[in-house]
C-alpha cells in the first residue's frame, strides 16, 4: 500500500474570527481565502456580526455561527461605566462557555483565533472543551510600544501562535517568547505562514487590460497613478500622507495623482474626515481621488502605476503582495514584512519610516524610470507565484491543524 506524504487532518477546525464591519480588511479576507479553499478540514465559523463575508463563508459550505458581544472591535475594554465593563465580561464569559460546548458538540481538536478579540472570547472554552488552540498574529505592534502582560498570558495559554511571515515570527520572539535566564522559553516559539493570493485574479495584465482599465477609471495617458490601499483608520496612515506627502507630490510630479481605495465615509468616519479637509487645505483636488472601498481590486492594481505604503505598522500588509502578484511594483515604509518581501525579491522599494522626503523621492524617481518598474513588476509576479500560491498556503495550514490535531489527541490519551 503507497501511503500519501501529506497525513490526512483533523475533520473539523473552529474558526473564530472577529470583524470590524469595514469592507475592507485583509486579515479577514487572508483566512477566508483559506477557509474558502480548505478540502481535507470542515471549517466552522464564529463571528460576531452579519457582514457580506458571512455570505462567502456560507456559499463555500461552512456552517457560521454568529454570536454578538456588546461593543465594536477595536473599542477599549474598559470604556464606558462600570455598567458596559460588566456586558462585557458576561460577554466574555458567555462566548467562551459556548466555545467550549462547541467543541464538545463538534468534536473540534483545533480551534484557530484569528484575531486577539477572537482569541479572548474563545481560548478558555476551546481549552476546557478539549481543543488546541492556533492564536494567529496579523499585526505588530510599533518599536516604541511595549508587548504587555495579556500578550504573555495569551502566548502561554494558546496552543501554537502562528504570524503571516518571517519577520514577525522574529520581532515576536524577540520581544513576547524571550528566553529566561537558563536560556531557554517555556513557550513555542511562533511559526509563519504567508497568506494566499487568489492567481486567476491577481496576476500581471495584459497591454489590452491594462489600458481598458486606465480608461475606465479615468486615468489618462499622462497621468502617473499612485494607489493607496486601506480602510481610512489612523493605523493606515492615509492623514499623515495627505498632509506630509501630498504637496511634496503636487510639486514634484504634476502629473502624479493619489488615489485612495477603501472605506471612506466622511459623515460617519471623523478619521475620513480630516483627510478629505487636508486636501481642500492643500488644494490639492487635482491630485487626489478618494474612490472608496471596490470589491473587485484588482483592475485597479493593473490601472495603477504603483501602490505606495505608509502604515504606521503592519504585519503582512495584503495590499502589498495582492500588488506584486498584479505586476505593480510597491513603495512601502519599514512596516514589518516589507523587506523580507519588497527588499529581498526586489520588487518593491523600501525607506525608513515616516521620512515622507524619501517616499516621495523615490516615487518620483520610479516615475521617470519605466524600465526599473518594469523589472520590480515582474520580480514580483514571479516572487508572488513562489510564496502566496493558494495550494502551498492551504497544504501548510492543513498540516498544522494535522499536527496540533495529533499531538492533542496523544495528550488527551495519556491525560485518562
Amino acid at each position: 500500500m503507497v501511503r500519501s506524504n501529506t497525513p490526512a487532518p483533523p475533520s473539523t477546525v473552529i474558526f473564530a474570527v472577529m470583524q470590524t464591519g469595514m469592507h475592507s480588511n485583509g486579515g479577514v479576507e487572508s483566512i477566508t481565502q483559506v477557509i474558502e479553499r480548505l478540502r481535507n478540514v470542515r471549517p466552522i465559523v464564529v463571528t460576531q456580526i452579519e457582514t457580506e463575508i458571512n455570505h462567502r463563508w456560507r456559499d463555500a459550505g461552512v456552517k457560521v455561527h454568529v454570536w454578538p458581544i456588546p461593543y465594536r472591535m477595536g473599542s477599549p475594554f474598559r470604556s464606558g461605566g462600570w455598567h458596559a465593563q460588566a456586558k462585557r465580561v458576561a460577554s466574555w464569559w458567555m462566548t467562551n462557555c459556548k466555545m467550549a460546548a462547541l467543541v464538545r458538540r463538534t468534536g473540534a481538536r483545533v480551534v484557530h483565533c484569528n484575531d486577539a478579540l477572537a482569541l479572548w472570547h474563545s481560548v478558555f472554552g476551546a481549552r476546557i472543551g478539549g481543543a488546541a488552540v492556533v492564536q494567529n498574529v496579523r499585526g505588530i505592534k510599533p518599536a516604541d510600544d511595549e508587548y504587555g502582560f495579556r500578550w504573555k498570558v495569551a502566548s502561554r495559554v494558546s496552543s501554537h501562535t502562528l504570524v503571516l511571515s518571517r519577520e514577525m515570527a522574529e520581532s515576536l520572539v524577540r520581544r513576547v517568547f524571550r528566553p529566561g535566564p537558563n536560556g531557554n522559553s517555556r513557550r513555542r516559539s511562533p511559526s509563519h505562514i504567508y497568506s494566499a493570493v487568489d492567481m486567476t485574479r491577481f496576476r500581471p495584465p495584459t497591454a489590452e487590460q491594462r489600458e481598458h482599465a486606465r480608461r475606465k477609471f479615468g486615468i489618462g495617458s499622462r497621468q502617473f497613478a499612485i494607489g493607496c490601499v486601506g480602510a481610512f483608520v489612523p493605523l493606515k496612515a492615509q492623514h499623515a500622507l495627505l498632509e506630509k506627502a501630498g504637496r511634496l507630490i503636487k510639486k514634484k510630479l504634476p502629473d502624479g495623482h493619489l488615489y485612495f481605495l477603501g472605506d471612506f465615509d466622511p459623515v460617519e468616519n471623523a478619521f475620513a474626515r480630516h483627510c478629505e479637509a487636508v486636501v481642500q487645505r492643500h488644494d490639492l483636488k487635482q491630485h487626489v481621488s478618494f474612490v472608496g472601498y471596490t470589491p473587485d481590486m484588482a483592475p485597479w492594481y493593473w490601472a495603477l502605476d504603483l501602490v505606495v505604503h505608509a502604515s504606521r505598522t503592519e504585519g503582512l500588509a495584503r495590499c502589498m503582495i495582492e500588488s506584486i502578484a498584479a505586476g505593480t511594483p510597491v513603495v512601502s515604509f519599514d512596516v514589518c514584512s516589507a523587506h523580507e518581501i519588497l527588499t529581498r525579491h526586489d520588487c518593491g522599494i523600501v525607506v525608513k519610516q515616516s521620512d515622507y522626503d524619501s517616499l516621495v523621492d523615490r516615487i518620483v524617481m520610479l516615475a521617470t524610470q519605466a524600465d526599473a518598474r518594469r523589472r520590480l513588476g515582474e520580480n514580483g509576479a514571479r516572487v508572488a507565484k513562489q510564496l502566496f500560491e493558494p495550494s502551498l498556503v492551504i497544504s501548510q495550514y492543513e498540516r498544522l491543524y494535522h499536527s496540533l490535531h495529533e499531538s492533542n489527541t496523544a495528550h488527551g490519551r495519556r491525560a485518562s
